[in-house]
């Protein structure tokens, strides 16, 4: 038995490539959701109904078809369930047949080239819409979830949107307008989005100005020193990161610039430092930012293990608090900043106990300020810098 997994396009039956039309016509079986089984219009057909890989496997094995087709909603390659339902039917002979995806269907009706378009899916997943709108011009979502609310809470409310409901149906209905017009709107799915944000910023910043900050009598790691810790954490974009001690939430804010598609945990004990944390993370655009109300290390256990950590406030509880970045992931990378040589004695302490490799800096810097007729440099504490990989 040969199994095609085919990409059907946009669910409508003449939306179909031919090559696909031709092995639906050649199968025994058809097997998908409902709607793009119905769309196929093979009435003679045996059908099953199922888009679970294992589901699928377990139906086909033993049974003696020439041939499966497997239906999928628009390209196999394009979010799509195609690679997990593949490696379930490890045991069958497969071919894979693409389709028209949502993404090429949809520019071509609003007349647009999508080489440069960021794709995200909300159906049944979690992104970061907010971070990618925030770095790119156009952003495709294939919807779940309406975000226009959490758009506009981060400060996108008056920003074109294109939504595209039931394409290629009958009843294909495609509606712009800015993102403040659809909070609360109902989608008639399956349905998508095209986000176009003008002022798009997708620079790499690192060290923004301390003034740049909503800001309170709460600590803040300052300029020169976040970009000297945030440097050496060598940040992915899809990197899980923490930031204990979080404060005014600068740090977090830069880690989550960097990890646009991963996620930032900014741990606070404060609760008026956590509204500011989230205050910032809204100015900046940054909705993978979570914020911990709690103490450290006790507050961590249910946190996904972390690729990166900064941590710039302790309590005291520094050694417990390495103990637990390890104990989620031997890997991870941590910079911590001290003031006190007591503070570096208990981390190096720690360090030393685990076997971890390390290397401490120790950074001294000064500001300009106006004294009278004349600028006059003002030192600022010297701070310790240690980073360490793993261990």
């Amino acid at each position: 038995m040969k199994v095609y997994i085919i990409g059907v396009g946009m669910g409508a039956a003449d939306n179909m490539t031919e090559a696909a039309a031709a092995k639906i016509e050649e199968a025994d079986v058809l097997i998908g959701a409902g709607r793009l089984v119905d769309a196929a219009k093979k009435s003679e057909k045996e059908r099953f109904i199922s888009y679970k890989g294992k589901e699928i496997a377990e139906f086909l094995r033993g049974k003696s078809y020439g041939s499966a087709a497997v239906l999928l909603s628009g390209d196999v390659g394009f979010y799509s369930g195609a690679k997990k339902i593949a490696e379930s039917l490890a045991g069958f002979e497969t071919g894979i047949i693409p389709g028209v995806s949502s993404l090429a269907y949809f520019c071509a009706k609003l007349g647009i080239s999508y080489e440069n378009v960021k794709t995200v899916s909300l159906h049944g997943r979690e992104g970061n819409i907010s971070c990618a709108v925030r770095r790119n011009k156009r952003v495709f979502v294939l919807l779940g979830e309406n975000p226009c609310a959490r758009l506009a809470e981060y400060g996108f409310g008056d920003t074109k949107i294109y939504i595209g409901e039931r394409l290629s149906y009958e009843d294909e209905k495609i509606t712009r307008g800015q993102v403040k017009g659809f909070i609360g709107y109902e989608f008639n799915a399956p349905a998508v989005m095209m986000i176009e944000n003008e002022n798009y910023d997708d620079r790499v910043r690192i060290g923004i100005p301390d003034v740049e900050f909503i800001r309170s009598d709460v600590p803040m790691t300052k300029r020169d020193i976040r970009a000297a810790a945030v440097s050496r954490l060598c940040i992915a974009p899809d990197d899980v990161c923490w930031d204990i001690g979080a404060g005014t939430g600068s740090v977090s804010v830069e880690e989550a610039l960097l990890c646009c598609e991963g996620a930032v945990y900014a741990v606070e004990k404060n609760a008026d430092a956590c509204g500011l944390i989230e205050k910032n993370a809204r100015k900046f655009g940054a909705d993978n930012i979570h914020v911990i109300n709690g103490e450290a290390p006790d507050c961590l256990d249910g946190l996904p293990a972390p690729d990166k950590v900064f941590m710039g406030g302790s309590s005291g509880n520094a050694d417990g608090i390495i103990r637990a970045v390890f104990c989620k992931n031997k890997n991870a990378e941590l910079v911590v900043t001290a003031v006190s040589l007591d503070t570096l004695t208990d981390v190096v302490k720690s360090l030393d106990e685990l076997g971890a490799e390390y290397d401490i800096s120790q950074i001294f810097s000064a500001s300009a300020k106006v004294m009278g007729t004349h600028k006059m440099m003002t030192a600022n504490n010297p701070v310790f810098v240690i980073h360490i990989k793993g261990h």
